[in-house]
């Protein structure tokens, strides 16, 4: 198809088609455009997320409205409002558009209701149009209705290969710099030397090396910046896109912003953290420090320390923190106490659902955290023996064994055979969503320079 300036315009169902756990919201407005460029759509790109108020996490719906992407609240919370409101949101779209402008409507949902808008569209004269959907039955009721028919897995994955630009970022970030810029030409001097700097040779699995020169780097940006947010930013947000899974330099980051920057900038780098380390019990430990002491939304810390639990299991110092918490509110709030027994209760039932055996096999492992340099070879067959424990547990669910993996990856996450594992695990349970995010992270960013794993991605595809 040749190239044209066409402009998109997309209403997405967020209710029917979420994100899967652990995609960045910033990734999805550049998902999106790639897959239009694809079609071969360069125009400007329109998109409309429609859900009831409150059914879009608060932290998810901000970034997506960061990079563009407009919310559009639903009337009502019943099954049927999102769909209400989008075929509102068509209809008005039709009888006010120009149409001298060309232009293609898409809609990303995971219902079969959708059938109308689409002959309105053809009714109206489009002769392009698309449906992003679910890989499942949804695809065959819309095959003979668009034109453009792709599956929301298939462009989520887009998201992974995006620059800032794609992701719509870019001219937030500059409006940012300028904002707080305070020495841009040591500013432009640090982005150079952290362009510059030299990863680990292909094959390599220890990143000793490269590790080190990055810390000699910040430790310099710290002495001669100490005051200087930006700087003390750059260099961060450098070695943590290579070492994701430092949590003592998360912490060291989320102090500097303390000191230096805002509580919400604070709040936003423990976010970052818990998303890059969701599988790491410290991490968790030193976000809910932070956000107890500093905020009162009782839904969302609850929220939090439920996702926290169920990425990392009912550690002793998060199930005291949680605990103290709910018994706070039993004490001093009204409307969003008295759930201390249920809380206590719920604990105790996950605790009960550990196995021993598997407690056996955790307590044999001696590293839990990363480091760049090498696991000991005892380590790498215990991990090992634990994966093959918890794969043959009766009627384990994927999202236990994908907990198993994710655990075990943080200690292991410089040696391709893990996520090698991993992804063939879940394929063979038919998890393809996990699967492709998987093999993202892994050859993208955890084991980049490891020949085996990018073989293994043009062998699996």
């Amino acid at each position: 198809m040749r190239p044209r300036n066409t402009k998109q315009d997309v209403w997405w169902d967020y209710e029917n088609t979420s994100l899967p756990r652990g995609y960045e919201p910033l990734m999805v407005y550049g998902a999106i455009k790639r897959s239009m460029e694809d079609l071969g759509y360069l125009g400007p790109l329109n998109i409309e997320v429609v859900a009831v108020e409150g059914r879009i996490p608060m932290d998810v719906l901000k970034r997506l409205t960061l990079t563009g992407i407009k919310f559009i609240p639903a009337d009502g919370d019943d099954s049927q409002a999102s769909d209400d409101k989008i075929s509102e949101r068509i209809d008005n779209w039709l009888s006010m558009r120009d149409k001298e402008e060309e232009v293609v409507p898409f809609i990303i949902t995971g219902d079969k209701d959708f059938m109308p808008q689409l002959d309105k569209f053809k009714t109206a004269g489009f002769r392009s149009r698309g449906i992003i959907c679910r890989k499942d039955s949804v695809n065959r009721v819309y095959f003979h209705g668009s034109h453009h028919l792709l599956e929301w897995s298939s462009v989520l994955k887009r998201g992974h290969e995006m620059s800032l630009n794609y992701h719509g970022l870019q001219p937030y970030l500059a409006r940012q710099y300028r904002k707080h810029c305070v020495n841009s030409e040591e500013e432009s001097r640090l982005k150079q030397i952290v362009k510059n700097m030299k990863p680990t040779r292909p094959g390599e699995r220890d990143r000793r090396d490269e590790f080190r020169a990055w810390e000699c780097l910040i430790r310099d940006t710290e002495e001669f910046a100490a005051n200087r947010i930006n700087e003390l930013r750059i260099v961060y947000d450098g070695f943590l896109n290579l070492f994701p899974l430092c949590t003592a330099y998360w912490k060291k980051y989320a102090e500097h912003e303390t000191r230096l920057g805002s509580a919400e900038r604070v709040f936003q780098v423990y976010r970052w953290a818990c998303y890059n380390c969701m599988y790491c019990v410290d991490m968790w430990r030193l976000y809910f420090k932070f956000a107890l002491e500093t905020y009162s939304d009782a839904i969302l810390i609850r929220k939090s320390f439920m996702l926290a639990f169920g990425y990392v299991g009912v550690d002793s110092e998060l199930r005291r923190l949680y605990l103290e918490y709910e018994m706070k509110l039993d004490n001093n709030d009204p409307i969003y106490g008295g759930n201390f027994s249920k809380a206590a209760a719920s604990l105790d039932n996950i605790e009960a659902q550990e196995l021993t055996e598997k407690r056996r096999l955790e307590a044999k492992i001696t590293k839990f955290h990363y480091s760049p340099g090498p696991t000991t070879l005892e380590d790498l067959v215990n991990w090992h023996q634990l994966l093959d424990f918890v794969e043959k547990i009766e009627n384990v669910t994927v999202a236990e064994v994908s907990r198993q993996y994710e655990k075990c990856l943080v200690a292991c996450a410089n040696y391709p055979e893990f996520w090698i594992r991993y992804i063939l695990d879940m394929k063979t349970r038919g998890s393809m969503d996990i699967v492709e995010m998987t093999l993202a992270r892994a050859t993208q960013v955890f084991v980049k320079n490891q020949p085996e794993i990018h073989l293994f991605a043009a062998r699996l595809k």
